[in-house]
């Protein structure tokens, strides 16, 4: 999933046992706007998959309720057409 803002970045690094979001990266959300923020977070997404790709066989995108295309944005970043 995307990670949308900070509050959400947070919330996940700190209330959700086994996610941990780098402090660079929940800083950064921070310091963003909030049209900026969805955009960063897409990006960590993308890099995150790039960095697992030759580990893994598969991912799941988790769109966010509010703002689905984001999980469309992710796969068009890595090369895979949404939809």
């Amino acid at each position: 999933m995307p990670l949308r803002s900070a509050r959400q970045a947070e919330f996940l690094h700190h209330e959700v046992p086994g996610i941990h979001i780098p402090k660079r990266v929940r800083e950064k959300l921070g310091a963003l706007s909030p049209e900026d923020a969805p955009r960063y977070g897409v990006e960590v997404a993308q890099e995150l998959l790039a960095l697992a790709q030759p580990l893994v066989g598969g991912a799941y995108i988790m769109p966010p309720a509010s703002a689905p295309h984001l999980a469309g944005d992710v796969l068009e970043g890595i090369g895979v057409p949404a939809g």
